[in-house]
């Protein structure tokens, strides 16, 4: 019996793992097209996860909520900070704390804006 619960283990742990690229390669992906867009450096080419919480989607489901963080720079000299948040594997919300004021791009509009 206990080697099921070892197997059983191993094999969350495996799931867990892969799960975890595929949501970190979305998140760079969406960052690095988001600071291209807006003419800024992904500083580092990655993102760090800073936080992991079970939460459910829409369709009432479990899934994680990864929080990931990363920098950016505007002219090379600086290093400014931004967050990424992700339910499974959808990318739900960037923010980005720029000089000139936050950037924030809801996934529902696609468009980078300044909130007033």
């Amino acid at each position: 019996m206990d080697i099921w619960i070892a197997l059983l283990a191993i094999a969350a742990l495996v799931w867990f793992w892969g799960d975890s690229m595929k949501a970190r390669e979305v998140a760079i992906k969406r960052c690095s097209a988001l600071c291209e867009e807006i003419n800024v450096q992904l500083l580092d080419q990655t993102v760090r996860v800073a936080r992991l919480r079970v939460d459910r989607n829409r369709r009432g489901q479990l899934q994680i909520r990864r929080f990931y963080v990363f920098d950016f720079s505007i002219d090379g000299q600086d290093r400014w900070f931004g967050v990424a948040i992700l339910l499974g594997q959808t990318l739900e919300y960037i923010r980005m704390e720029h000089p000139q004021g936050p950037i924030v791009q809801d996934m529902s509009s696609n468009n980078p804006h300044r909130p007033s």
